[in-house]
């Protein structure tokens, strides 16, 4: 966490320097990519009753996250160690989100 914090503000490279990044290319839904970074961004007709904000981070390939929420400027990371279900870090994410909202 110390370094999506330190890479989101401005610890690394100036801050307004991170739109040059968000260059974000269609890979497959949800994620998007831009320069080297990633945006799990979900559609909103698949959450109909609120929407979930864009997450700015990246993801491994085991279930590791790491990602910064800037509509509530929040940051995630974690793992679920594991390959046999890689949506289930998501899952976590959007479960952590909606308990953020609430506060």
């Amino acid at each position: 966490m110390i370094f999506i914090k330190a890479f989101f503000t401005g610890h690394y490279f100036p801050e307004e320097r991170l739109t040059e990044l968000e260059k974000w290319n269609n890979i497959f839904m949800p994620f998007k990519y831009g320069i080297g970074i990633q945006k799990f961004s979900l559609p909103r007709v698949f959450t109909p009753f609120q929407r979930v904000p864009d997450m700015i981070g990246h993801s491994g390939s085991v279930g590791s996250v790491a990602f910064y929420v800037p509509d509530l400027n929040i940051y995630i990371t974690g793992t679920v160690n594991q390959q046999a279900q890689p949506s289930a870090a998501f899952q976590t994410m959007l479960k952590i989100i909606n308990i953020m909202r609430k506060k």
